[in-house]
């Protein structure tokens, strides 16, 4: 079994976790914040996509790729500022409870996880 090897989901940390934490008043814990920032995103998504595309999913998928990298950041619980930004500019720059959501060419979302592999003593290391 040397060498098997697994992800591990990481629990979140840092700014987005914190404003998640102030929000809600609770710790983020692993796929909690990810389960979350997905709410998030699908209602800025549809708010992006416009009247009338609320139910067209690649309507939405272009919105949420091309208009939430940029422009002022917004944190998880926010939403009053995000929709303001998104009416103000179009864009928004989430950073979720599980850190910064970007999308990639291809519409998917880096995600945080620890790769780690089991040594010969029986342990996993990172």
């Amino acid at each position: 079994m040397t060498g098997m090897g697994g992800t591990v989901k990481w629990t979140p940390s840092g700014a987005g976790a914190s404003h998640f934490a102030a929000a809600l008043g609770e710790s983020v814990q692993s796929y909690f914040a990810e389960l979350y920032d997905a709410v998030y995103m699908a209602a800025i998504g549809v708010t992006l996509a416009g009247s009338g595309n609320d139910g067209d999913g690649a309507a939405i998928r272009t919105a949420l790729s091309e208009s939430t990298s940029s422009g002022n950041r917004k944190f998880a619980g926010d939403w009053a500022g995000i929709l303001a930004e998104i009416q103000s500019n179009d864009t928004v720059d989430f950073f979720g409870a599980s850190g910064p959501i970007d999308f990639d060419a291809n519409g998917d979302v880096s995600t945080y996880y620890t790769r780690q592999t089991l040594n010969s003593s029986g342990n996993y290391s990172a």
